[in-house]
């Protein structure tokens, strides 16, 4: 946005259709100068933090649950689940955060390390640039910027954040006590460039798997308009007995012109054989709540990167 409005300055403003020395010699100096700033925008900037841990000599974190020492503020941290302050990892924060998945069992040392790094990764403040990084390798078979859990996994990360003070998450997530279908997105959040036309956008369930299971996937207008930006979507999906995921499609419009980055929501609703209307009974409704529910992630935010 700079850049157009510095153009618009010199060629329109100061000396119209001529670009002078000094002009040229400003811009080439705007580069370093605008790479400089971006830097500083994208760091935490807090002097008054702790120091990040560090790890000297043979020193190492054990995650073993025999070996974790947690000192009182590790303790206070447990206590108050408040495992990465400021999104920036500490030694106290991490052994809590290990320690209060470990409550979980048959997980292992690797997928407790997996968790932490999914957690920390949430945690830390992401710019419009993480994002495109992240979009452009999950359409060229890149590493991923975020770890990538099993359903195993994403239940116990799911559960840490939606119930921060369960006193056991294992008992809280033993597969006999899912009762209920939870459907829910992949993921909260993702991005594509203007140009990238279809992509698909997972449904995921999991609890229980035998009953099945319909919901209404619909798009919501935001900075992105239906029609103009995107095309609508308003159906139906339907989950057969044990079927765990469902993928739609979503359709991209690429009007070749510049415009800002833009955002549109998709949302998901659960309904009965008979869409929700003013003759559903309460009865009905029970019965469709008694079987299923929406996860977390019940809408997906999608950004439009400008590409143009």
């Amino acid at each position: 946005m700079f850049a157009y409005a510095w153009l618009l300055v010199i060629l329109v403003l100061i000396t119209p259709n001529v670009v002078d020395i000094w002009e040229a010699a400003l811009t080439l100096i705007f580069f370093p100068v605008l790479v400089i700033i971006a830097y500083m925008a994208d760091q935490p900037w807090n002097c008054g933090r702790a120091a990040a841990l560090r790890f000297g000599g043979k020193k190492q974190l054990e995650l073993g649950a025999g070996n974790l020492n947690v000192t009182s503020e590790g303790e206070r941290m447990l206590n108050g689940k408040t495992f990465f302050r400021n999104g920036h990892l500490d030694k106290d924060g991490l052994v809590a955060f290990v320690k209060e998945v470990k409550k979980y069992p048959g997980l292992s040392d690797e997928d407790a390390a997996l968790l932490a790094a999914s957690r920390l990764v949430d945690s830390q403040p992401h710019s419009r640039m993480w994002y495109r990084i992240g979009a452009v390798r999950s359409f060229t078979g890149g590493r991923k910027t975020q770890p990538k859990l099993s359903m195993k996994l994403q239940e116990v990360y799911d559960t840490i954040n939606e119930h921060p003070n369960a006193p056991n998450i294992g008992k809280l997530l033993e597969p006999d006590e899912l009762r209920k279908a939870v459907i829910e997105f992949r993921a909260a959040t993702v991005a594509v460039p203007e140009n990238v036309g279809t992509f698909n956008v997972t449904i995921s369930r999991r609890g229980d798997l035998e009953p099945k299971v319909k919901v209404r996937v619909e798009t919501i207008d935001g900075t992105a308009q239906e029609n103009e930006d995107y095309v609508p979507i308003n159906e139906v999906v339907v989950f057969e007995p044990n079927e765990t995921e469902k993928e739609i499609k979503v359709e991209i419009v690429n009007d070749n012109q510049w415009e800002p980055d833009e955002e549109f929501f998709l949302k998901l609703t659960l309904i009965d054989d008979n869409d929700i209307d003013d003759t559903t009974s309460l009865k009905n409704l029970e019965e469709r709540e008694e079987k299923a529910q929406l996860g977390r992630i019940s809408i997906m935010e999608i950004t439009i990167l400008n590409d143009d």
